[in-house]
């Protein structure tokens, strides 16, 4: 018997352990499920972590596994309980909140936790909140948490935390926290969340963003009988699935390059979830095109984006260099054509470049000067694609570089 490991529950190569309900562990190994009070592997015992009645309760624990039989299934019935709480989704947008439940169960086998932003009128969150509080994987319905409390949680928890209208700082420390490692208490802590957030306007974090229709209805909230019903109906097959799935989900290299990198990511998560179901992530895909649409357009508009106009014209005009100052008057032009009365100043025009496009002007006798060369170019059109302000243009090789490169039903038009 090697040293004892307390842990809610961890990943390995060729087996896995979770934290079910009674301070056990369900031990996966050689595709096969058994309950156990410890687990022996690679000459270490675990130990289920020590769970307070009342924290073991709000997590709604799972009792047993059981079978999920299949992703297109299991998706389903998550798709028919999100429309049964009648919020008015439509068919997209409840396929993309029932995948992003099954992926708060491989939040640590995939690209990054995922945020879902669900925003609308006040109170039509309730049912769908209450309802994703029952599936996600130890959710936990939190009230302005930090990151020292988050830090005390039982190692291999990783909680979904579900936030109401939490403060602009707290939402970005936590998904900044998600996403990486931070120092608590003298220990390296990471913790691997998903996050879901109800606002009542969109978030400013990176984050799949869920619009509610207004209630139209009296909004009816899920009992306490309603809801021990739905987690025994879905935590033991969302069990299974994580046990059955992980590997598959760990390994997966779905993609969609022509997406913008905010909805490109997001897609790389929920389709990772359904390795192994093309139509799955087709429909994923198909789900995410309006999201995509709306934070391109975003982008578009952006101080950022009508610079990269202004570098894309010096450079189709083969100029070997641009001065900021030009750069300005360029954006500017740009803008007043709009009928926009936004006007950017050098010194704007100046920290945009260096803090934002990773463009760094030098110093020169007449300005500052950003030089043209062949990777600055580069860098140029792929900027220009992520912000939708590239039009492709004849005869310039950098536009037939990214002709190829990018997916053939997201290229810009062909300009002369």
């Amino acid at each position: 018997m090697g040293d004892k490991i307390t842990s809610a529950g961890a990943l390995f190569p060729d087996a896995a352990i979770d934290q079910v309900r009674g301070k056990q562990f369900v031990l996966w190994q050689g595709s096969q499920a058994q309950v156990v009070p410890a687990a022996e592997y690679g000459g270490h015992t675990y130990i289920p972590a020590a769970l307070s009645p009342s924290l073991e309760k709000v997590l709604h624990l799972p009792a047993a596994i059981e079978d999920f039989r299949s992703l297109e299934g299991l998706i389903g019935e998550l798709s028919e309980g999100v429309t049964s709480c009648d919020v008015g989704l439509d068919q997209h947008a409840t396929l993309l909140v029932a995948a992003g439940i099954a992926a708060t169960w491989v939040t640590d086998c995939v690209p990054c936790p995922l945020v879902i932003n669900l925003w609308g009128d006040v109170g039509v969150e309730n049912t769908l909140l209450d309802f994703m509080g029952c599936v996600c994987r130890r959710a936990l319905r939190l009230v302005e948490p930090s990151l020292r409390e988050l830090s005390g949680l039982p190692t291999g928890l990783t909680p979904t935390l579900i936030l109401t209208r939490p403060s602009k700082p707290v939402l970005s420390r936590l998904v900044m926290a998600a996403s990486g490692h931070f120092f608590a208490r003298g220990e390296v802590i990471n913790l691997q969340s998903p996050i879901i957030v109800y606002t009542s306007q969109p978030v400013q974090v990176p984050a799949m963003s869920i619009p509610l229709p207004p209630a139209t209805h009296a909004v009816r909230r899920i009992t306490k009988l309603e809801a021990q019903k739905i987690v025994d109906r879905f935590q033991p097959r969302l069990l299974d699935y994580r046990l059955k799935n992980y590997q598959e989900v760990t390994n997966a290299q779905f993609d969609v390059p022509g997406f913008c990198p905010e909805v490109r990511q997001v897609a790389r998560v929920l389709g990772a979830v359904v390795q192994g179901s093309a139509s799955l992530q087709a429909s994923i895909t198909d789900a995410l095109r309006g999201l995509n649409e709306q934070r391109k357009g975003e982008r578009s508009q952006t101080a950022a984006a009508v610079i990269l106009e202004a570098l894309l014209a010096a450079s189709h005009g083969q100029a070997p260099r641009a001065y900021v100052g030009a750069i300005c008057d360029l954006a500017n032009g740009f803008l007043e054509d709009r009928d926009e009365t936004t006007r950017l100043s050098p010194k704007a025009v100046g920290e945009i470049l260096r803090q934002e496009l990773g463009l760094v002007p030098r110093r020169r006798a007449l300005g500052y000067e950003l030089a043209l060369d062949v990777g600055t170019q580069r860098r140029v059109h792929h900027l220009a694609v992520a912000h939708d302000v590239l039009e492709l243009v004849a005869g310039c090789p950098r536009c037939q570089e990214m002709a190829v490169a990018i997916p053939r039903d997201s290229q810009p038009a062909l300009g002369i």
